[in-house]
């Protein structure tokens, strides 16, 4: 560039051009990132309290387990988990009861969201 020169030459604007590019295109991406770990954590977040749920519920009936015959029970519930996105969760209990009236029960919650094709799976296990 000549020195009495007042403006960039295209040179130097190509490269501003690139540089800006390269830091915008990181930037959409980690927020792309941010969004899609949100979402999952949103749905594991309803996975565990709907397990919770099932083992607290389950306790507090603890003397009607030991009269009833103990075994698997399948549910399947549905969650708008944000605007316009909807999980199907299925929750499976499991009940037994040990000759002692020890009482195990096992929580599986399994989900599987529209948009990505994965399964995940959230167990919780219990004795009373």
């Amino acid at each position: 560039m000549k020195k009495n020169s007042k403006g960039y030459s295209l040179i130097e604007v190509l490269i501003a051009i690139f540089m800006f590019s390269f830091v915008s295109l990181g930037i959409t991406r980690l927020y792309l990132y941010t969004f899609s770990s949100e979402s999952r954590n949103r749905e594991y977040y309803y996975a565990v309290k709907l397990a919770e749920e099932k083992i607290l519920f389950l306790k507090n009936i603890r003397s009607r387990l030991l009269a009833e015959k103990p075994g698997l029970i399948r549910e399947t519930i549905r969650f708008e988990v944000s605007k316009g996105e909807r999980v199907e969760y299925e929750r499976t209990s499991l009940v037994e009861i040990s000759p002692d009236e020890m009482v195990r029960i096992q929580v599986s919650v399994s989900w599987k969201p529209a948009k990505r094709g994965t399964t995940s799976e959230y167990r919780l296990e219990t004795f009373i």
